[in-house]
């Protein structure tokens, strides 16, 4: 089978779970003997004419750059809903499908994608699905919480997007983070202070939610432009042939909007090995607790820091939490109840969860998946888990981990009566090596490649 699949881009430009399960599955459907073909939203030019061009090959993998595409926000939301839907001919996508001929174009992003190279596929025949990563298409913030940080239940006939995108990047900053010499110097002093400014001018997530605008909620010219964005984006969806849900909580939001072609399939990576150990909670030390992610807001850390302060205040039981995952270390926090490691490397990893009593995944947003859980999991290490997060479709709550609700007075509640009870940890750690679980992406990457065949049957029947 050929397969082209439409990603954010390759590594170190592009990080993060979508980037890398992508490219695990192109890597793993290569050495499956599959034709694996990657395209990717690139730089731009000046005149804006955009064109399809082959790039050097990435193990084995063809790799195309789409010059001139879609502007690519990131996570740093969209103030010109215009400039993301601009037309384009769509005759280049259909002269370069014709020419690779793949059999299937497994989407893994819209950003910087045109409608037009959806509409040439189908033009030409080629089946399409598309895997549900995050909320971009429905939320220009990809995360669907609003400005005051609760999860968007009514964006207001676009004026609450408008609410939360007023800070986003500008589409110059954009253009610069597409550009070739970004991808030089990315990781730089400079670049880095860069994006910590600009970051630093976001609305707090804190905040109350309201328009800080000459405008008024009623007349805002911007609102009916968001109304026309995700419009835009729902026709994209609908031309899918199958949906990808890489979780029951993205098939259950994505089915809020009449998104429910699709079918859940869990995820997986190349890096997770089945490490699951037989595990000691020693009652004479603190149990000792770990968080691994950014310290933001909609990770859920504020909740779980909250949730601790008030643990303290009704046990008098020792605990530990362990904080990996930023570089900015707080310099007024308690050091006899918190650690803060920074950046980890995956390799460290093994070693992390291994020193590891209780993982915690207490995620604010609706996480259409989580690979900290399943690391979790391959570890044999108990987890309290946010029913937020999608990674909780592996477990059983209170048989393989726990499932609390995403606010303070559920989270203190399991942890109370985890940090009281050893034994509970030590049934867990037990229940966790009796799973049946495969670990392995090259079962995952036959399950897609058959997902694909099948998706494409119930489609013509």
């Amino acid at each position: 089978m050929k397969i082209m699949h439409v990603s954010l881009g390759l590594p170190p430009l592009r990080t993060g779970g979508l980037t890398k399960y992508s490219v695990d599955l192109m890597l793993e459907q290569k050495q499956q003997s599959h034709e694996v073909v990657l395209v990717y939203p690139g730089h731009t030019t000046w005149p804006r004419i955009t064109r399809v061009e082959r790039c050097e090959d990435y193990e084995g993998i063809e790799v195309y750059e789409i010059v001139n595409p879609l502007p690519v926000p990131l996570l740093g939301g969209i103030r010109r809903p215009h400039a993301f839907m601009k037309e384009s001919p769509r005759e280049p996508f259909q002269l370069f499908l014709q020419q690779l001929q793949p059999d299937v174009i497994h989407f893994h992003t819209f950003m910087g994608v045109h409608k037009e190279l959806l509409e040439a596929a189908k033009a030409v025949g080629i089946r399409m699905v598309y895997t549900t990563h995050d909320y971009f298409g429905i939320c220009p913030k990809v995360n669907l919480l609003d400005q005051a940080g609760q999860v968007c239940r009514n964006f207001r006939q676009g004026l609450g997007c408008v609410s939360c995108n007023e800070h986003g990047y500008s589409l110059a900053m954009i253009y610069m983070m597409q550009s070739r010499v970004y991808s030089r110097f990315k990781n730089s002093y400079m670049v880095k202070q860069l994006r910590r400014r600009v970051r630093s001018r976001s609305v707090s997530m804190d905040a109350q939610s309201g328009i800080s605008t000459r405008f008024g909620y009623q007349d805002h010219p911007l609102a009916s432009a968001y109304l026309e964005l995700r419009a835009y984006y729902m026709d994209m969806f609908h031309l899918m042939d199958r949906l990808h849900f890489n979780s029951s909580v993205s098939r259950d939001e994505y089915g809020k909007h009449g998104l429910t072609h699709g079918d859940v399939v869990t995820i997986r990576h190349r890096d997770i090995t089945d490490q699951r150990r037989l595990k000691l909670f020693l009652e004479d030390q603190p149990l000792r607790i770990t968080y691994l992610g950014p310290v933001d807001h909609y990770k859920g850390f504020g909740l779980l820091k909250r949730s601790l302060d008030q643990l303290l205040v009704q046990s008098t039981e020792a605990w530990h939490l362990h904080i990996y995952g930023n570089d900015v270390v707080p310099t007024n926090w308690d050091k006899a109840k918190y650690t803060f490691h920074g950046k980890y490397h995956y390799s460290e990893l093994n070693t992390i969860l291994e020193q590891t009593d209780l993982l915690i995944v207490p995620s604010v947003w609706k996480e259409t998946f989580g690979f900290v859980g399943l690391e979790g999991l391959a570890h044999a290490v108990p987890m309290v888990v946010s029913r937020y997060a999608g990674c909780k479709d592996l477990i059983q709550d209170g048989i393989t981990g726990w499932i609390c609700e995403p606010h303070e007075m559920s989270l203190v509640q399991h942890l109370d009566t985890i940090v009281k009870n050893r034994d509970l940890l030590r049934k867990m750690n037990r229940r966790m090596l009796a799973m049946e679980i495969d670990f392995t992406m090259s079962t995952h990457a036959m399950d897609i490649t058959d997902w694909y065949s099948n998706a494409y049957e119930e489609v013509l029947l």
